[in-house]
């Protein structure tokens, strides 16, 4: 075996085993069955703790010794079932059929001892009988499941009879099923069944079969045993043996070999479901670590339905939640392999056909457990998954219907039963909590995300009230000596208009008044981004306006030859909703930004187009392009890369553009060169579908 042991897990086997048994260790007996106890007369106290060896007869001991000293030598040994002669047994000296088994410790000493006994007959024929069905049940203490037991049984009672076979009886409707068999075995008739169940001992039944006879059996007869196998829980078995060592003399031993049987099954079956529930609970706890860890729905939804695959053995699983809204379920979340399609899936609550949304109308589990045989069911996703048996659970919160998780059966049709239901129901209860909570922290997040962008515009518009108000302060102090330089300027060119020094006193006049001209275009744009904005907003034509603004910009510079201005209005633009005057100034703004971004010359592209609900006008340069970094800073008021620049232009152009409504972007152009977006409404009722 590989499984190592710990003493206090053997001590609980051995003191439920339904024979006479012991376990030993270091030649010192750790504990003995009830049925030991009751066969030896002695108290448990008095048997456990003693030294193995004193309770055999002194003539035996040197054989059991010697066979134990083969064992300790050999880790692969395992002695023979041995036969002891001398025992008392209820007073009478009687033989005894031993059988030893060893079972690795977990603490890595010496072995565990499991030591067998049965009492035997006198006759020789019973005797081997004995054991035979010993060493059988001897060899069932070494299985861990139900599959197991059986095939160790069959495969043990090979050489008692000609055949043998495990039948499941349905006292709901007396049917019987094969479970094992060796050969071809006839299902035993039901009142030889029911007869052994009720009485719980062995029913003989002679039989002449001279097609099937055995041949050692006397007449041709074959006796047929039905041994009654009592499960802890589910429907009982009988064991059908056929075969003509067996006589109703056999009744007591074969009584005791059903008892070890039904505690073998039994045992198995709860170390089955002892695993099946670790595992559960193990997934369960997986589940609940990764709900708890995070917040992110689609996380927590994939881990819960490949959960549910596990924890239910189903093929499929899906969650779909509810868009209240739209009265309709929607694909949120499915198991490993189908997650891509499914969150395409969308359901209507009404669906009479649908099992999901049956559930969640009724906010009820349902269960199918043949889709065929129910008529009704969304059969282009039950074809593509391949669905046999459906079952549908809602999530439910605080009496709210979130969504419904629903497993499916694409192997055989399935009946899913109460525990199973219940299963999914704890584990749909636990997930409606972990989607509500998730969509709090959602809706939490958005409120924060909303009150910092909040915050940050109440802070620009602070940042930008001051500033208006500060410009406008030196705009005003400024303005004032303006007027009088030029004036100054003036008067300086008429009165040296006639002096031999003029030449020289012009250029510098020339310079004087270039740089007051300059100063008084920087106080225009203060003042201009300084004052509040009025919009006189009415429907336009944008082309005639765009064709307008590119004259304008043009007739500005003082060699427009050297660049070109193509301009390019989609046909059948409508009309947009917007400030007419405002708008041109936007649009210059940005043509001298692309037209100044070529100093050399070039060509300029404005193309007017609709995009949705909004008009869209991109101007493109094809100058170097703007540098890393810097586009996220090129709208904030006084930054610019121009030496001569103020830094204002964009900055206006992003104020027009949102108190329209809209917004402006920068981002570099295909090739070279950078590429504006301007982007406003469209007039009420005359924008085009996107």
């Amino acid at each position: 075996m590989s499984k190592a042991w710990t003493e206090d897990e053997l001590r609980s086997v051995v003191r439920l085993l339904p024979v006479s048994a012991s376990l030993v260790r270091n030649e010192h007996i750790l504990a003995v069955s009830d049925a030991l106890v009751e066969v030896s007369g002695m108290p448990r106290t008095v048997i456990e703790g003693r030294n193995y060896y004193e309770l055999l007869p002194p003539e035996e001991r040197h054989r059991v010794r010697g066979m134990d000293t083969l064992r300790s030598e050999d880790a692969d040994f395992n002695p023979p079932p041995m036969r002891l002669t001398g025992i008392e047994v209820d007073g009478q000296k009687r033989s005894y059929l031993i059988h030893q088994r060893r079972f690795p410790p977990a603490d890595g000493g010496e072995p565990y001892v499991l030591v067998t006994h049965q009492v035997l007959v006198d006759s020789a024929h019973d005797l081997g009988l004995a054991e035979s069905l010993v060493h059988v049940a001897a060899e069932l203490t070494a299985t861990h499941s139900e599959g197991d037991v059986y095939t160790s049984a069959i495969n043990g009672l090979r050489a008692l009879c000609s055949r043998a076979a495990f039948f499941r009886y349905s006292p709901a409707d007396g049917s019987m099923s094969l479970q094992h068999a060796t050969g071809e075995v006839a299902p035993p008739a039901r009142a030889l069944v029911e007869e052994a169940l009720r009485d719980r001992v062995p029913v003989f039944s002679p039989e002449v079969h001279p097609s099937v006879a055995d041949p050692d059996a006397p007449g041709g007869v074959r006796m047929r045993v039905h041994l009654p196998v009592l499960r802890g829980s589910g429907d009982p078995e009988v064991l059908v043996l056929e075969g003509s060592r067996f006589e109703t003399a056999h009744v007591s031993l074969l009584a005791l070999f059903a008892r070890q049987l039904s505690a073998a099954l039994e045992s198995a079956r709860l170390v089955s479901e002892t695993e099946r529930r670790n595992r559960e609970l193990s997934l369960l706890l997986e589940l609940a670590r990764t709900t708890a860890g995070t917040l992110e729905l689609p996380t927590i939804l994939d881990a819960a339905c490949d959960s549910l695959v596990k924890l239910l053995d189903a093929s499929h699983s899906f969650v779909v939640l509810y868009d209240a809204q739209a009265e309709t379920l929607r694909g949120a979340a499915s198991s490993l392999g189908h997650r891509e399609f499914f969150r395409t899936v969308a359901i209507r609550l009404d669906d009479p056909d649908s099992v999901v949304a049956e559930a969640g109308r009724t906010r009820a589990t349902v269960e199918v457990e043949d889709v065929r045989a129910r008529g009704r069911a969304k059969w282009d996703l039950v074809s593509r998954f391949g669905e046999q048996a459906l079952l549908a659970v809602p999530l439910l919160a605080r009496d709210e219907l979130v969504g419904v998780v629903m497993v499916d059966e694409s192997r055989r049709t399935r009946r899913w039963g109460p525990a199973v239901v219940a299963l999914a129901e704890a584990i749909a209860g636990q997930l409606a909590l972990s989607v509500q909570n998730a969509r709090l922290y959602d809706s939490l997040r958005q409120s924060y995300a909303q009150l910092e962008a909040t915050r940050a515009e109440m802070v620009k518009r602070e940042r930008l009230a001051a500033l208006g108000e500060l410009s406008a302060i030196v705009a005003h102090e400024v303005r004032n000596p303006l007027g009088v330089m030029f004036n100054a300027v003036g008067s300086l060119r008429r009165m040296l208009r006639d002096d031999p020094r003029a030449a020289d006193a012009g250029s510098l006049l020339e310079i004087a008044c270039e740089e007051c001209e300059r100063l008084d275009a920087l106080v225009t744009s203060l003042l201009d981004y300084s004052r509040p904005l009025s919009l006189s907003v009415s429907p336009e034509e944008v082309g005639p306006l765009l064709s307008q603004t590119v004259s304008r910009a043009l007739s500005a510079l003082p060699d427009a030859s050297s660049w070109n201005v193509r301009l390019e209005v989609e046909d059948g633009l409508p009309r947009a909703e917007l400030d007419a005057r405002l708008f041109r100034q936007a649009l210059e703004n940005l043509l001298m930004n692309a037209l100044q971004a070529m100093p050399g010359g070039g060509q300029v592209e404005v193309h007017a187009s609709s995009e949705g609900p909004s008009l869209r006008v991109d101007v493109r340069d094809h100058g170097p392009g703007l540098a890393p970094g810097l586009a996220a800073r090129i709208f904030e008021p006084f930054f610019t890369t121009k030496a001569k620049g103020t830094g204002l232009g964009l900055a206006v152009v992003r104020r027009i553009a949102e108190d329209h409504g809209g917004e402006v972007a920068v981002a570099p152009a295909p090739g070279q060169g950078t590429v504006f977006t301007l982007r406003l409404k469209f007039a009420p009722g005359e924008g085009r579908a996107p």
